[in-house]
């Protein structure tokens, strides 16, 4: 052991049996460890406030004297902290409340902080003078304490906000659901009134509605959802969420709204408008603007983002190239082929991707447009599962060519790709490297490379998983080469994420096993 970490371990030793230590407080008697201790902690009600003595029983001095405080402000972020004073200190110091262990008894949480975290006394409940001196050697006020000021002003001054709104004359109309603005009062459902109601349209500015029974949505004139509200049902916290706000609105209230009273709604809601109203969030036809600006904000930004996701895929748009069919009919002309379903935002159906080949079509389906013997544009597609061969030129004429290629399965233990899972299905994948008897193909966007030899119907998945034996993997590799055996130290999954690695592969299975 290194001699420099002794003291430090030695007081931390010392620290752990502090607080392993029990204390309880039995008829003012502080017992630790179940012994008497020659201290007591006495209450002592002074007007509304309980002071804790605590005592020394061999001299009978109060050694301090403690008041603990609480107080929720805000949405109810809670605070505790004590206040001790000693005779002859002519102010009052403040320490943050900590909780040693869990314990229902001001008592017991007070002994044990003034033993465990102020070190006022010790296990054998022998005062530390040094300690209690020291902590009022000066004034000291709890770390808390501007946080705390902070929020009591902020709920003040929010709370003045709040009730400036009661002269907005909000009310409700329960049996409608309506909400109006400068009216005296709630509206009884009364027949009485119906007259009267009539004549108040002018000064209705929305509606409300239950989407389901724990959401009320707010709606203004022009039919926009101004806001959607949620209430916690215990705590009664509410969250008013607006695209017109950066933030979600949030307060605390002792209303409730049901879908099965709706006049314990109709008070809510009253409260509710008022909130929206103190957050700018008017209703009558004042958001249309804003909202029409928000839509267009949000449709621009998905618009930006879907142009990148565009330019960023592996997908193909309108690139010179031809198809070759089944029957060996060339089309020429641009095509596209899609591997990455990129929604549309300006799409009405709020779904399709470009030229409809996203969905269950991803990567199974080229389009070409092509020119007809009477010089016509035409639109032709080719599905992967069909004997197609596509081919694309890049800028410099260079070729790149795709086929349609189905995958061997490699078992339901197998975590590798869904093609190689169902072992079905084809799907268009990039030649990179091809010989006479074996082609290895790329697959987009994933980038995974996949071994067809020819005289194999389906490609060969190199991926297994963790959950295929490393023997086995072996094995299976071997049979689909038809007992070739290239790998002599072990498979090693990530090599075959190298294509010069699988490239010596085919090399090796072209010159010494196939035939």
């Amino acid at each position: 052991m290194n001699l420099k970490s002794l003291p430090t371990l030695i007081l931390l030793m010392l620290s752990m049996s502090v607080f392993t230590q029990k204390l309880k407080v039995k008829k003012d008697i502080i017992l630790i460890d179940k012994k008497e201790v020659s201290l007591k902690l006495i209450d002592d009600n002074v007007g509304t406030e309980v002071f804790y003595r605590l005592v020394d029983q061999n001299t009978g001095k109060i050694i301090v004297s403690v008041n603990r405080k609480s107080a929720n402000v805000g949405n109810d972020i809670r605070f505790e902290w004590l206040v001790l004073s000693k005779d002859s200190i002519p102010y009052e110091n403040e320490v943050d409340m900590e909780y040693v262990s869990f314990t229902l008894s001001n008592k017991k949480a007070i002994a044990e902080f003034l033993m465990s975290k102020l070190n006022f006394f010790d296990g054998t409940g022998k005062i530390n003078h040094e300690a209690v001196n020291s902590f009022f050697s000066e004034k000291r006020y709890r770390a808390s304490k501007d946080e705390f000021d902070e929020l009591v002003a902020e709920t003040k001054k929010n709370q003045a906000l709040f009730d400036q709104t009661s002269g907005l004359g909000i009310a409700i109309d329960p049996d409608h659901k309506e909400i109006f603005r400068g009216v005296a009062r709630n509206l009884s459902p009364s027949v009485q009134q119906k007259t009267r109601l009539e004549d108040m349209r002018e000064k209705m500015i929305g509606t409300y509605r239950f989407a389901d029974v724990n959401t009320i949505l707010v709606v203004d004139l022009d039919n926009y959802i101004i806001a959607t509200i949620t209430q916690d049902s215990f705590s009664g916290e509410v969250k008013m969420a607006s695209k017109l706000l950066t933030a979600p609105i949030i307060y605390k209230t002792d209303n409730r709204f049901y879908p099965t009273d709706k006049y314990k709604t109709r008070d809510f809601m009253v409260e509710a408008v008022r909130f929206l109203h103190l957050n700018g969030l008017e209703l009558g036809t004042s958001a249309k603007e804003s909202i029409d600006q928000a839509n267009e904000e949000i449709f621009e930004s998905a618009q930006i983002a879907y142009e990148e996701a565009l330019a960023n895929s592996s997908n193909i748009y309108n690139q010179k190239g031809y198809v070759i069919d089944d029957k060996g009919t060339r089309y020429e002309g641009e095509l596209t082929l899609v591997f990455e379903d990129i929604k549309d935002p300006s799409d009405p159906m709020a779904g399709g991707t470009i030229i409809n080949l996203g969905g269950n079509e991803i990567g199974k389906k080229v389009r070409v447009a092509y020119l007809n013997k009477n010089e016509k544009v035409r639109f032709k597609s080719f599905s992967s599962k069909n004997d197609v061969r596509v081919c694309l030129f890049d800028e410099q004429g260079n070729e790149s060519c795709y086929e349609g290629v189905k995958v061997k399965s490699n078992g339901l233990l197998a975590t590798s790709s869904d093609l190689s899972l169902t072992g079905t299905g084809a799907k268009f994948m990039k030649e990179v490297y091809v010989t006479d008897n074996a082609i290895v193909f790329q697959e987009s966007p994933s980038n995974k490379y996949y071994l067809k030899v020819n005289t194999r119907e389906k490609a060969f998945d190199f991926e297994f998983g963790g959950l295929i034996k490393e023997d086995k993997k072996l094995l299976k590799l071997k049979e689909y080469l038809s007992g070739c055996d290239y790998i002599k130290d072990g498979y090693d999954e990530s090599k075959f994420r190298d294509l010069n690695y699988i490239n010596s592969l085919v090399d090796y299975y072209n010159s010494s096993c196939s035939k």
